[in-house]
């Protein structure tokens, strides 16, 4: 039996821009890895493989055109451990690593599957997990498809089952029939997930590890593993169980100056980039400069990647310069708040810079749009024309509640460039984040004060009830969501 990383001792992983950059696909016409644009009535899959894809998360699977940072993942040379868990504070790069070993292993033809959970994201569900992993490896190995696909046309409630019937039905009997005929799965798989700590509920998680541990313990699959987590308590005292221990190598990824010279190197790039679009001089920024943004970086890739969106964002009309001083000025801040206790004291600071420069007459709608996204998903939105609660919320949802047009939902949301995307689609709009942290840090009004996003509760309420007495049929729904308010 061979360790989570034989074969790639070379690995390097090169420091650029850890945008979360899934590919966004569409949950209800069916696409998957190399598929092509099918609507239902046309798609080419067995109907078991259609349910089992829209009983996954496919905008969490493995994207290979994201790009990755320079941090080498450590390897173990137990064949006992065929857990890999990297575990690290937020912003430290946990995800970039996850991200270039998926792309390493997919080079290699040894990804099993991958999952990036994001909260803010809403890739969280863990019902879903078991269900995204036997669709990849569906979609690369048909005599795997064919089975599953027979078991789910035969019994179409077995996407929706529990995590371990999935994990045993979907995953572990159908191949143990491949082998049983002859045609076992090549050995030496691996399997991705990043962000566990982002996964729905903490028993979710220590679910979700268990079942991967029984299934290693008791060689049902012949997986290997690598998890990317926030070193939660409850995911410590799970992987450091005896039962566990065994099985798992431990790679913590800590906050770290020795990152300096990769953060330096990725500043020197991207800001190139910056230079030639805006047709900057040569000598921009200067050494001086680069050594003042590596400083306020503290070791955090996070910090990095979101001063370049902030300092080269197209929509900005005070331009690459002038932003750049501005991020610049914070080193007189970024040490006001550090301290053991706060140790993204400085992302705090810069966050705060981001909201500082959100015009005043579209803070308080922004306020309301990020504090609907972070609770609508807990409850549902009830959707008027069907008289239905839609779990997976999307932004269109939160414009009728404002009633904000689609360009005026869009202009809201443009001074945040730095830290989301706006995706428009022709069926859908939708906001992705690039890190956690940013919601981490509007949820909780001891680091965002202000800008806080629980400092729109008392406008939200209020529109809230005017929405319930403009669609009274809608009560339901709508008061679930003023429920959490």
């Amino acid at each position: 039996m061979t360790s989570i990383l034989s074969g790639a001792k070379d690995l390097v992983l090169n420091a650029c821009d850890f945008i979360d950059n899934s590919v966004i696909i569409n949950e209800t016409v069916g696409l998957g890895p190399g598929s092509g644009d099918f609507q239902n009535s046309n798609d080419i899959r067995p109907a078991g493989i259609q349910r089992l894809l829209k009983q996954s998360m496919p905008d969490a699977f493995h994207d290979s055109s994201a790009l990755v940072i320079h941090h080498p993942p450590g390897d173990s040379e137990s064949p006992q451990e065929r857990v890999l868990w990297m575990d690290g504070p937020a912003g430290v790069g946990k995800s970039a690593v996850a991200q270039s070993c998926a792309e390493l292993f997919a080079e290699q033809g040894r990804l099993a599957a991958s999952i990036f959970f994001s909260r803010p994201n809403r890739r969280q569900d863990h019902n879903r997990l078991f269900t995204s992993i036997s669709y990849q490896i569906a979609t690369n190995w048909k005599p795997f498809a064919d089975i599953v696909d027979l078991r789910i046309r035969e019994d179409p409630t077995l996407v929706t089952k529990t995590m371990r019937e999935q994990f045993l039905k979907l995953l572990v009997n159908p191949l143990q029939q491949l082998q049983s005929e002859g045609r076992s799965y090549a050995g030496g798989k691996v399997i991705v997930l990043d962000g566990l700590d982002e996964c729905d509920t903490p028993e979710a998680q220590i679910d979700i590890v268990e079942i991967v541990a029984m299934s290693v313990r008791n060689q049902m699959t012949p997986f290997q593993w690598i998890f990317a987590s926030r070193p939660e308590r409850h995911l410590l005292t799970i992987f450091t169980s005896t039962k566990l221990q065994p099985l798992t190598f431990h790679l913590n990824l800590p906050v770290s100056r020795k990152s300096d010279h990769d953060i330096l190197l990725y500043l020197t790039d991207e800001m190139s980039k910056v230079r030639q679009q805006f047709g900057l001089s040569e000598s921009w920024p200067s050494e001086v400069e680069y050594a003042v943004l590596v400083d306020l970086s503290d070791g955090l890739f996070v910090y990095a990647a979101t001063a370049i969106r902030f300092i080269g964002g197209h929509r900005s009309v005070t331009g690459p310069v002038k932003r750049l001083q501005m991020v610049l000025r914070l080193a007189n801040k970024a040490g006001v708040k550090a301290g053991a206790e706060r140790p993204l004291a400085a992302l705090d600071v810069f966050y705060s810079l981001i909201m500082q420069n959100i015009p005043p007459d579209i803070l308080p709608t922004l306020q309301k749009i990020l504090l609907l996204y972070e609770v609508i998903p807990k409850t549902g939105y009830i959707d008027v024309g069907i008289g239905e609660i839609v779990k997976d919320m999307k932004a269109i949802y939160i414009s009728n509640i404002l009633k904000l047009s689609e360009l005026q939902f869009q202009s809201a949301c443009s001074p945040l460039s730095s830290v989301l995307q706006v995706i428009a689609t022709s069926w859908r709009a939708d906001l992705a984040f690039y890190h956690t942290s940013f919601m981490d840090f509007l949820a909780d009004p001891t680091r965002s004060e202000q800008f806080s996003v629980l400092a729109a509760i008392e406008d939200l309420r209020l529109e809230l009830l005017e929405y319930l007495n403009v669609f009274h049929t809608s009560t339901e729904g709508a008061m679930l969501i003023i429920a959490c308010f």
